[in-house]
């Protein structure tokens, strides 16, 4: 039986995580084969000394089968999971054509709810499941993965269920110590994800502070309730099987992180970068809202001044 193919696209917080339980565990298998699509700096890195994985301050260090910025190199892949950026998934895709077959599951695991629907009109062929994950991790500098708290859990699957293929990859993933769960119901696992990111990078950078400092202020925490119940009520109009106490479970979730954990959206907005998931996180609220009829003052209120801000 031919060695199957795993390819991580993008080695950053998400990407060199799981990417690297993945090669710490196949490196020397006849099974997996482990591939890193990275570029730069941190391309360069990896390559000379490895991946370092600081995971609540237990280092370890690995390396995949092959890293690469030429997807080329990895010929065709059975898998792939695209860890870039929202903003870069269109890019991302076209890029990654050469390693891409008819057979090839890609897996987007990125912020947002919509990557699937995105992918699925460039390769219509192309079986594209649903993922999302519970992380806090960082590409620190090139070649170093910072890993905060005890949560690292990865969802993914598709709407017709099952099957044989993603059973094959939910293995591999379980057996690289990945607290993965291949679910029937995907729906409602990236719009509850959804629900809990979509409001909290919608606060942290309007408010441009940290998740302690919004839980810690009345008036704050208040706001990103609303953020929380206008976003529940666009998945119940969709007809999304989410759980009902969708404001509770966001904010024990959120109790349980490090008072000064942000989110990515935030540190761009902070670090003034040239491309923001604000489109994914929080335009695609506001433009469903409208389309749907619902209330979404909140989210529309803090998305004119983040767009204003940004531009």
């Amino acid at each position: 039986m031919s060695k199957k193919k795993i390819l991580i696209a993008g080695i950053g917080g998400i990407g060199g995580y799981f990417g690297g339980l993945l090669a710490k565990a196949y490196y020397d298998s006849n099974e997996v084969d482990i591939f890193f699509l990275a570029r730069g700096n941190n391309l360069t890195k990896i390559q000379e000394s490895g991946l370092r994985i600081n995971d609540n301050e237990v280092e370890s260090i690995v390396k995949p089968n092959l890293i690469s910025d030429n997807v080329s190199d990895f010929g065709i892949v059975d898998y792939i999971l695209i860890c870039t950026k929202t903003y870069d998934l269109k890019e991302t895709v076209i890029q990654l054509l050469p390693a891409i077959n008819d057979d090839t599951i890609i897996i987007p695991l990125q912020n947002g709810v919509d990557s699937k629907d995105k992918i699925s009109k460039q390769l219509p062929k192309n079986r594209t499941a649903k993922g999302c994950v519970y992380l806090v991790s960082r590409l620190e500098a090139p070649g170093l993965i910072i890993k905060r708290g005890h949560v690292h859990s990865l969802f993914f699957g598709m709407d017709t269920g099952g099957n044989e293929k993603l059973q094959f990859l939910q293995n591999a993933l379980l057996k690289s110590n990945i607290k993965s769960n291949l679910s029937k119901d995907i729906n409602k696992i990236t719009w509850e994800k959804f629900i809990f990111l979509s409001s909290i990078a919608t606060a942290t950078a309007y408010f441009d502070t940290e998740i302690g400092t919004i839980l810690k202020s009345k008036e704050k925490s208040d706001l990103l309730i609303s953020l929380i119940n206008e976003v529940t009520n666009l998945a119940i109009s969709k007809q999304i099987n989410i759980d009902k106490n969708q404001e509770e479970l966001v904010i024990e979730k959120l109790k349980s992180l490090p008072d000064d954990a942000t989110t990515s959206m935030h540190s761009d907005f902070r670090n003034r970068k040239k491309n923001t998931e604000l489109e994914s996180l929080t335009g695609y609220v506001v433009a469903e809202g409208r389309q749907n009829n619902i209330n979404i003052e909140t989210f529309n209120k803090m998305y004119r001044k983040l767009s204003v801000r940004h531009y």
